[in-house]
């Protein structure tokens, strides 16, 4: 790279060009030139396939009405993990009580969702234990709760009538 901005700068005849590394780091910092892998088949697709199937598509979604139609979105919460950076002195770096340590995989799973009508779902909440001790005395959760193993969602929570 470095060669051909030299030779760049020969065909532009000026002969106190001087490039380095730097030269060209400061450049593309300056301009804001990043390197980004891209990803992705962009152009594989032709146009005239999306058209026809943005027509069929449209006819299916038609044929519903439109409380019928929900859109759902899960996250997840990993509620006991700590920040794993601060600011510390040249001292403390020695310390070896100043070790980053080992992340909480312990987690719930939030799914949020709605309907094309503008109605909110009931937030499900989906956690390890069955009967958690902090639900015990509870009535009423302004959530639908669930257990998995994993705290992830899956087809029978997805297919509970209740969800609705």
């Amino acid at each position: 790279m470095l060669a051909k901005v030299k030779e760049y700068a020969e065909e532009l005849k000026l002969t106190n060009f001087s490039a380095s590394r730097g030269y060209l780091a400061n450049f593309k910092n300056r301009y804001g030139i990043k390197f980004k892998k891209l990803h992705g088949e962009g152009g594989t697709l032709s146009m005239e396939i999306v058209d026809s199937w943005t027509i069929v598509l449209r006819s299916v979604i038609e044929s519903y009405r439109p409380e019928d139609i929900y859109n759902w979105d899960e996250t997840g919460l990993f509620y006991t993990q700590t920040k794993n950076a601060s600011h510390i002195t040249a001292q403390e770096s020695n310390d070896s009580n100043m070790r980053g340590k080992k992340e909480s995989k312990q987690r719930l799973t939030i799914l949020v969702g709605a309907s094309l009508a503008g109605k909110k779902l009931p937030l499900i909440m989906i956690d390890k234990s069955a009967k958690p001790r902090a639900f015990r005395n509870v009535n009423h959760l302004p959530v639908k709760y669930y257990s998995q193993g994993k705290a992830w969602m899956n087809s029978e929570i997805f297919v509970d009538k209740n969800v609705k």
